[in-house]
C-alpha cells in the first residue's frame, strides 16, 4: 500500500508491526543481538571510546578517506535500528544529528584516494558507495522520522534530490555493471530516497522509481547468479543479495512485484551448502573474498515458507557459528560493519529460534553437487569438521564482475586442515589510498597449471577474455569426478590446444584420496607446463622421494606425483604461502598427482599408476589387504567433444 504523508516507519515495517517486532526481540537470539546492538550504540555515542562517532569534532580519519564509509554507514544503521527496536530517543537523536552534520559539512563530498584512484566522495561517481549511502540515509529518515523537525526534513529532502542528480551522472556506467555488486547499489539511489520521502516532499516520482527498481533488482538477481544460484563474484560479494532483498521488501510492501519469490534466494543457499568448508564458519573463498565469508542474511525471509528449510541448519554453520557469533556477542571483538542493515537487521526481523533444524541429509541433499554454468564442482565426504571437501572451478565469468585467472583451480580441506587453498582476496591492505597489488588474482597464485609461465587472461597482468568449461561432473556412491577445460584461457591467441584437468575424490576403498590429472598441449611444440600447489601459510612442505608432504597443524597430506616418474619438483614462497611447482617440458604435458590426507601417526596406503594411453591412467590404492582401482582420464573425443569415461573398482 502507498503510505500517507508523514506516515513512518514505512520502508520495512509500520509502527504497528514494529510493536510486535520489539516484543519478539526481547527473547532468544534476537534478544542477545539487540543487547549487543544497544551496547555498541552506547559506545558510538561515548566520547573517548574507540568506536565513538565524532561527527561534531571530526578529528578521525574516517571523515577524510573514502574507506570511512565502511565505518560511518554501519554506525548510523546501528543507531537508527536501535532507536526503532528500543525507542531510546538518545540513539535516534544521535543518528539524526550525525546525518545533518554530514549534510551541513559536505562530509560525503570529500576528495580522497581509493586504492590509488581519485575519489570525489561517498555520494559521487560509479559504484556501491552512493547506493549504500542512500540506503543508510533513507533508513535513518524513515525510522527516526519523529526526531527530525520540519526544517530538518526539508533540508534532508533537498540533499536527497542532490544525491539523485549525482547518481544519474553515472547511471549508464552502473547499469553496465548491474551484475557487479557495485552497479546494483548505485542504481537504487533514486528508489531509496523516493520511497522514503514519498508524500513528504514535492518532486518525487515514486511510481517511476519503483518501476525502474523492479527491473534493476531482477536483472541483478538473474545476472549475478547462475541458474543454480552460484554467484559469479564469489560468496563474499554475493552478500549483496541482502541489499537486493532489502529493496525488494520495500517494493513489495508498496504494492509492487514480490521479487522475494525469485528462485535465486533459495538456490544461493544451496550454493553455500555445497561450498561450505567442513565444520562450517565460512564458505570456500573462491574469487575476491576472504575467510570467513558467506551469509544467509539476504535469504532469511524464506524462513517458514517451505523454500528455506536449509536456513536453520545453514545459518548455524555460517552467520551463527560460535566462532563467528560468540566473540561478537560476548566480547569486545566487533566492528561497526557488524551492524550493517544487510548483515544484522534481517535477523532482528525474520529469525525464529523454534524453526526446525534439519540436516542436508534429512532434506535429501546429496553430498556432492556441481554448478555447471558457473563451473563449480563441490565434492565431499560430508559436512563435519573432519570430512573431506574438494572444490574444482572451471567455468564462465560475467562481464564487469570481479574475476581471477583461476580456471581449473582446485582446493582441498580435510581432517580440519586447509591443505590446498585459494588465494581469495589476498592479504588485507594496510593503506587503502595505495593501488592494490592484485597478485591474488593471477594464475600463478592458484592451484592451476602455468603454460610457459603465462597467466590466464582476464586479469590485470593478462588483459583479454577467458572462458573455462566444466565439461562433466559425476556423483557416485564411492567417488565424485569432474573434468575442466581451460584451453580458451591462455596464450597470445587466447587459446591453447588442450588444457584439461580431471579431478576425482575417492571415498571408497582403503583410504579416501583426491586424484588430479592434467593434460596440456600448447601448439604441438615443446613447452613448459608448471603445475602449482599452494598450502596454508601455517603449514610446512617437505619434498620426498615420489612427491611432497603437506604438514598441517596436527595432520598431514601425502602428495604423490605418479606421473611423470621421476618428476621435477621445486619449492617457492607465494606471498607467504608455501608453493610446490611440478615442472614438465614436452609437446604434451601429462601430470598425475594424488593427495591422501592422513591423521597424525596414521600410515599411508601404497599408490601405483599405470599409463594406458595418452590422458588415460589406472591408479591403484592398496593397504591392509584392501584395494581400489581408479580409471582416470582427461580427454575429449568427437562428436561433440565427449569426455572419456572414468570409473572406480573397490575390492
Amino acid at each position: 500500500m502507498r503510505p500517507q504523508p508523514g506516515q513512518h516507519p514505512r520502508l520495512l515495517f509500520s509502527a504497528d508491526e514494529l510493536d510486535g517486532l520489539r516484543q519478539q526481540a526481547r527473547h532468544g537470539l534476537r534478544g542477545r543481538m539487540l543487547r549487543r546492538l544497544e551496547l555498541a550504540c552506547e559506545a558510538f555515542r561515548t566520547p573517548g571510546h574507540r568506536a565513538y562517532l565524532d561527527f561534531r569534532e571530526r578529528t578521525q580519519r574516517i571523515w577524510r578517506e573514502r574507506t570511512g564509509i565502511f565505518t560511518v554507514i554501519p554506525t548510523l544503521d546501528a543507531l537508527a535500528t536501535a532507536y526503532a527496536f528500543t525507542g531510546d530517543a538518545a540513539h535516534g537523536d544521535f543518528a539524526r544529528e550525525a546525518v545533518l552534520a554530514v549534510i551541513e559539512h559536505g562530509l560525503a563530498d570529500v576528495k580522497s584516494l581509493s586504492y590509488g584512484a581519485p575519489n570525489s566522495g561517498w555520494r559521487r561517481g560509479p559504484g556501491h558507495d552512493k547506493g549504500k549511502f542512500a540506503q543508510c540515509l533513507s533508513w535513518v529518515y524513515d525510522v527516526c522520522y519523529d526526531r527530525f523537525s520540519p526544517g530538518d526534513r526539508a533540508r534532508f529532502a533537498a540533499y536527497a534530490r542532490e544525491c539523485v542528480e549525482l547518481a544519474k551522472e553515472s547511471r549508464a556506467f552502473d547499469q553496465a555493471q548491474v551484475a557487479n555488486n557495485r552497479g546494483i547499489a548505485g542504481l537504487l539511489v533514486p528508489f531509496f530516497f523516493a520511497l522514503a520521502l514519498e508524500g513528504d516532499a514535492d518532486g518525487w516520482d515514486a511510481e517511476a522509481a519503483a518501476s525502474q527498481a523492479a527491473i534493476d533488482i531482477e536483472k541483478y538477481l538473474f545476472l549475478s547468479f547462475d541458474q543454480d544460484g552460484a554467484p559469479y563474484e564469489g560468496p563474499g560479494y554475493a552478500g549483496r543479495i541482502a541489499f537486493a532483498a532489502f529493496a525488494a521488501e520495500i517494493l513489495r510492501r508498496r504494492g509492487g512485484p514480490n521479487l522475494l519469490t525469485n528462485n535465486r534466494f533459495e538456490r544461493f543457499l544451496e550454493y553455500l551448502l555445497y561450498e561450505l568448508l567442513p565444520g562450517g564458519v565460512s564458505a570456500h573463498d573462491l574469487n575476491d573474498t576472504r575467510i570467513p565469508n558467506g551469509s544467509v542474511a539476504g535469504c532469511l525471509h524464506l524462513l517458514g515458507s517451505g523454500r528455506g528449510d536449509l536456513l536453520p541448519w545453514l545459518a548455524r554453520r555460517l552467520d551463527l557459528h560460535p566462532a563467528r557469533l560468540d566473540p561478537w556477542l560476548e566480547g569486545e571483538d566487533w566492528e561497526p560493519g557488524s551492524f550493517s542493515l544487510s548483515s544484522f537487521l534481517p535477523f532482528l526481523i525474520h529469525w525464529r529460534d523454534d524453526a526446525p533444524v534439519c540436516t542436508p541429509e534429512e532434506l535429501g541433499y546429496s553430498r556432492s553437487h556441481a554448478f555447471p554454468v558457473r563451473g563449480v564442482a563441490s565434492m565431499r565426504s560430508g559436512w563435519e569438521a573432519d570430512d573431506l571437501f574438494a572444490s574444482h572451478f572451471c567455468g564462465r565469468q560475467e562481464l564487469y564482475c570481479h574475476r581471477q585467472g583461476d580456471f581449473n583451480h582446485v582446493s582441498l580441506y580435510a581432517l580440519g586442515e586447509a591443505f590446498l587453498i585459494d588465494a581469495g582476496y589476498g592479504h588485507p591492505w594496510a593503506d587503502a589510498s595505495q593501488p592494490v597489488d592484485r597478485w591474488f588474482g593471477l594464475t600463478a597464485a592458484h592451484n592451476a597449471v602455468l603454460v610457459d609461465g603465462m597467466n590466464q587472461r582476464g586479469v590485470v597482468a593478462a588483459p583479454g577474455w577467458a572462458e573455462g568449461e566444466l565439461v562433466e561432473f559425476q556423483h557416485q556412491e564411492d567417488f565424485d569426478s569432474s573434468l575442466g577445460d581451460a584451453s580458451s584461457c591462455t596464450g597470445p591467441d587466447h587459446r591453447v590446444r588442450r588444457a584439461l584437468r580431471r579431478v576425482a575424490l575417492v571415498r571408497g576403498g582403503p583410504a579416501p584420496f583426491l586424484a588430479v590429472l592434467d593434460v596440456v598441449e600448447k601448439d604441438g611444440r615443446p613447452f613448459l607446463a608448471e603445475c602449482l600447489w599452494h598450502t596454508s601459510p601455517d603449514h610446512r612442505v617437505r619434498i620426498v622421494a615420489q612427491g611432497f608432504v603437506l604438514e598441517g597443524r596436527t595432520h598431514r597430506c601425502e602428495a604423490l606425483v605418479l606421473w611423470p616418474d621421476p618428476a621435477r619438483l621445486g619449492l617457492a614462497d607465494s606471498f607467504g604461502r608455501p608453493q610446490v611447482r611440478v615442472s614438465v617440458g614436452a609437446p604434451v604435458a601429462e601430470i598425475l598427482t594424488v593427495f591422501c590426507p592422513r591423521r597424525s601417526g596414521e600410515r599411508a596406503p601404497r599408490f601405483t599408476a599405470a599409463r594406458e594411453a595418452e590422458g588415460r591412467f589406472r591408479i591403484t590404492c592398496e593397504m591392509d589387504g584392501k584395494s581400489s582401482c581408479l580409471h582416470l582420464t582427461a580427454g575429449r573425443v568427437m562428436p561433440l567433444r565427449r569426455p572419456l569415461p572414468v570409473g572406480l573398482e573397490v575390492s
